[in-house]
C-alpha cells in the first residue's frame, strides 16, 4: 500500500504544480483578453477559483486513493474485497488526513472552505 501511496502522491504533486502553474500563468497574463474573446472565456476560473480547487484536490485525493486500492484485486478474473485489516487501515489514514486537513483550513479566509471543514 506505501508504494502504491508513493505513486499517487507523486501523481497528485504533478498535477496540483501544474494547476498552480496554470493559475499563476492565468493571473500573471492579467486575466483574459477584452477583444473578441469567445463568450467561454468570460467564464474562465479567476487565480482565487484555482486555489480553492486546489484546496479541494488536497483535501479529496486520499478518498480517491483509498477507494481504488479498496475496491477489488487488480488482475483476478472475480473481484476479491479488501481484507478487514485493510479497510481498517485505511480509516485510520484517512481519519488522521481529515483531523489534519481540519485543523490545517479551519482559518482559511474563505468561509466555505471552513464550514466545509467543520461539517465534514
Amino acid at each position: 500500500m506505501d508504494d502504491f501511496i508513493n505513486q499517487e502522491r507523486q501523481r497528485y504533486e504533478r498535477v496540483v504544480s501544474n494547476t498552480r502553474r496554470n493559475s499563476q500563468r492565468h493571473s500573471s497574463s492579467g486575466g483574459v483578453s477584452n477583444h473578441a474573446s469567445p463568450s467561454i472565456l468570460e467564464d474562465a476560473l479567476s487565480a482565487d477559483d484555482w486555489d480553492v480547487l486546489t484546496i479541494y484536490v488536497d483535501i479529496l485525493q486520499p478518498l480517491d486513493e483509498v477507494t481504488k486500492e479498496l475496491q477489488g484485486r487488480p488482475g483476478e478474473n472475480k473481484r476479491n474485497p479488501a481484507p478487514i485489516a485493510d479497510v481498517l487501515i485505511a480509516y485510520e489514514y484517512l481519519l488522521h488526513h481529515l483531523e489534519h486537513v481540519k485543523e490545517q483550513y479551519k482559518t482559511h479566509p474563505e468561509q466555505h472552505i471552513r464550514w466545509s471543514m467543520e461539517l465534514g
